[in-house]
């Protein structure tokens, strides 16, 4: 029980052995912006911690609006007649001079004291889950006393609290302990990235070369074409990396033009299916159906007419071929520096792994492999690497030949 005078002189007695609801809510606030943080999804700035904020502040002030429109409290108030007491809840009021009965009920739980007046008044004060009810039980008595009335205010009792309550109160303090060091611990998540609408008007400014890029090649294992001049130097980057990561022989080839005919207009992104046909095409005409891979490489925004629903997408590849897959990737969204490099990397060797190699996805969300990206955010996730460990060099050419056999 808590007491409290007002300005009128008003002594109130409220009870105080109710769930924490005020703490739970911080608690479960916290935990959730923990788990948002463990995810990598709380977006930079200073926002999450104002909508957090915010959230208490209104949780705070719901809870307390409840409580004073539910609160059960006994008052002891000052009248023409005399001290009066009178429970929140009940509009009786018990005219303290006047009591005729003090009674204690034993049965049941909690127990309860009952006060009347010589008018025929009552009320039931609960006792036993209140705080400090041993000066309720003086006013009582002090009243009884003065008035002559029967019935024994008697001592207190013990004040017994829910066998829940300390259980709860740990795990609200506990939880936002944890969710605090969490917080502070935790990455914001990268801000999804922009990427330059595409338009004709910037697909002819880097146009690449008109003819096949696979006209009078040689023989390689892995072919990475530009898809624009812009395009040229990450060509090149990437088939010296793959040549050393795999000891395969990739090729950079001469950079390709982008057929208008895949912009979308409307999206101002490129139909990365579109792409990839195009290349198939182009490398059939000069291979056939040698089994190789080709790898497309544009610095132009991506889209899949497979499934429109995403925003964008860094690859898409597939097999065009038995054995022969084709694959472009965007660098729209990738940024710049050794993050830029690492994404490229990872996008490629992920290509090289699914259709050089025959290596299947994967649902470890840090593999090259993981079947689930969907965002650079996936991607950030992800490593160069098939697996930890990543397999020996004699593990992928096993599965080379497994995949070539079709087993």
């Amino acid at each position: 029980m808590r007491t409290d005078r007002d300005a009128q002189g008003t002594r109130t007695f409220r009870a105080v052995a109710q769930p924490p609801w005020l703490e739970i809510g911080f608690a479960v606030v916290f935990a959730v912006f923990a788990v948002l943080g463990l995810a990598g999804r709380i977006p930079s700035g200073s926002f999450p911690l104002s909508i957090l904020f915010l959230t208490c502040v209104a949780l705070a002030f719901g809870l307390a609006m409840r409580e004073r429109h539910n609160a059960r409290a006994v008052e002891v108030r000052e009248s023409g007649d005399g001290p009066v007491l009178t429970v929140s809840s009940d509009p009786v009021g018990v005219r303290l001079r006047e009591l005729e009965a003090v009674t204690r009920e034993e049965e049941g739980a909690p127990p309860a004291l009952t006060v009347g007046d010589g008018r025929g008044a009552t009320a039931i004060i609960p006792l036993g889950l209140w705080r400090d009810e041993e000066e309720l039980l003086e006013v009582v008595e002090q009243a009884r006393v003065e008035s002559g009335a029967t019935g024994d205010a008697g001592s207190s009792v013990p004040v017994r609290r829910p066998g829940w309550l300390l259980p709860v109160r740990v795990w609200t303090i506990m939880t936002v302990g944890v969710s605090v060091i969490v917080l502070a611990n935790a990455r914001p998540a990268t801000p999804e990235p922009d990427a330059v609408r595409v338009t004709a008007e910037k697909i002819a400014e880097t146009v690449g070369n008109r003819g096949s890029p696979f006209a009078g090649s040689r023989p390689c294992n892995v072919y990475v074409v530009p898809l624009d001049r812009a395009s040229e130097q990450d060509a090149d980057d990437l088939a010296r990396t793959l040549a050393e990561r795999f000891a395969l022989l990739p090729c950079a080839m001469p950079s390709h033009a982008i057929d208008v005919a895949a912009l979308d207009e409307a999206r101002g992104q490129l139909a990365a299916e579109e792409l990839t046909g195009d290349l198939s095409s182009l490398f059939a005409a000069e291979w056939k159906r040698r089994p190789s891979t080709v790898i497309g490489v544009t610095e132009h925004d991506l889209y899949s007419s497979g499934e429109p629903d995403l925003p964008y997408v860094l690859g898409r590849s597939s097999d065009y071929q038995p054995r022969q897959g084709i694959g472009v990737i965007s660098t729209a969204r990738m940024g710049d520096g050794e993050a830029r490099a690492r994404r490229l990397e990872t996008m490629a060797v992920r290509m090289v792994g699914q259709h050089y190699f025959g290596l299947p996805p994967s649902d470890d969300p840090t593999s090259a492999l993981y079947d689930g990206l969907r965002s650079r955010q996936d991607l950030d996730r992800m490593q160069p690497e098939y697996s930890d460990p990543p397999p020996t060099q004699t593990d992928l050419f096993e599965a080379r030949a497994r995949y070539l056999a079709g087993g």
